[in-house]
């Protein structure tokens, strides 16, 4: 889960709470990519970027 401003709450397949991060940008649109990868893509000065986050790397943090 996440809200616009791009604080993550990390869940399990389950619902459990698994961690959180902040990523510090604005998310307009976030989809599982796979099991352990968010596809999360940001609208800025009329510039779509998209980034790629391993949160299962993030989930041994």
């Amino acid at each position: 889960m996440a809200d616009r401003k791009g604080k993550l709450l990390l869940l399990d397949r389950y619902g459990n709470y698994r961690g959180k991060m902040d990523l510090g940008i604005e998310i307009t649109a976030m989809t599982g990519l796979n099991e352990h990868k968010l596809l999360i893509a940001t609208w800025e000065n009329e510039q779509v970027k998209l980034f790629i986050l391993d949160i299962d790397f993030a989930e041994k943090m």
